[in-house]
């Protein structure tokens, strides 16, 4: 998917900027992921931690994350 769309990328003009995720329907987190772009290592980090963590879509959406960065454009990875 595209994430060129999301605040930080738009910020930084990186129209190239993709990601690619695998997630588990069944417990809405992510499994595995590539990521594309200039800030690709901190978006990573953050995917790893998700990862690593089990951390649902809901318990995401609950955590307090800074503005703007990479962190809070991944809220909207299942919108």
């Amino acid at each position: 998917m595209s994430s060129a769309h999301w605040l930080n990328y738009q910020r930084e003009h990186d129209e190239q900027a993709r990601l690619k995720l695998s997630i588990n329907r069944q417990s809405q987190q992510v499994v595995g992921a590539e990521a594309y772009s200039y800030t690709a290592d901190d978006l990573v980090n953050y995917l790893a931690i998700l990862i690593q963590q089990n951390i649902s879509v809901k318990r995401l959406h609950d955590l307090f994350l800074t503005y703007p960065s990479t962190a809070t454009d991944l809220c909207g990875i299942w919108v």
